[in-house]
């Protein structure tokens, strides 16, 4: 009798510690994600970052669907390609439960070609900006970016009394102040501007 006791006690906590060991699953209420930008050009990659709440959720494992293939791809992993100009929607489910899930809506634009490349800023600089009357100065001008198509540029003088232009040159012709301007011929409508003073010397205004 005594045997048959201590048996259904170890049997009973044995039942007791190996349904006390059994934890419930967690489903996945919320799913989130995101990705750095929204738009990207073609051929550009980038991944997604998903959150998957409640954090002690079981099965925390997502799906990634492009709403098109053959302007974003992506794989399991959430690694993603930018392919061809579009839009579409990425939509990342819970494995668990496929309703609980959300979407990023991706801009793709086809990638600049050198020819469209506009200027979009000048810069003209000089060794200083003062100048004697007669005295010449040569004007460095930067057309920005780099890659611009068309860097070719007109340079003239806001005021032709006080300096004119000469063979990439300025001359002071008379006191006062005027600016050296430099514009885009590519269309843009970008401008540089350099102001300068000229001040009256001894010799007479240049003419």
């Amino acid at each position: 009798m005594k045997k048959i006791f201590v048996f259904l006690m170890f049997l009973v906590v044995g039942l007791t510690f190996i349904g006390c060991g059994e934890t419930p699953d967690v489903n996945p209420t919320k799913v989130t994600v995101s990705v750095e930008k929204t738009e990207y050009v073609v051929g550009e990659k980038f991944s997604l970052t998903v959150k998957v709440e409640p954090e002690n959720a079981t099965n925390k494992n997502v799906t990634y669907k492009s709403s098109d293939n053959e302007v974003v791809s992506v794989d399991d992993k959430g690694a993603a390609e930018a392919l061809k100009a579009g839009n579409v929607t990425i939509t990342v489910a819970s494995k668990a439960d496929a309703t609980v899930k959300d979407e990023v809506k991706i801009t793709v634009k086809a990638a600049e070609t050198t020819e469209d490349v506009k200027v979009s800023e000048i810069k003209l600089t000089a060794a200083k900006s003062e100048l004697a009357v007669g005295e010449e100065l040569a004007v460095a001008v930067e057309v920005l970016p780099a890659n611009a198509a068309n860097k070719a540029y007109d340079l003239t003088s806001s005021d032709a009394a006080v300096l004119k232009v000469e063979n990439g040159k300025v001359v002071a012709v008379a006191a006062g102040t005027a600016k050296v301007v430099a514009t885009a011929k590519d269309g843009s409508g970008v401008k540089g501007e350099l102001e300068l003073t000229v001040k009256a010397g001894a010799s007479d205004e240049v003419k």
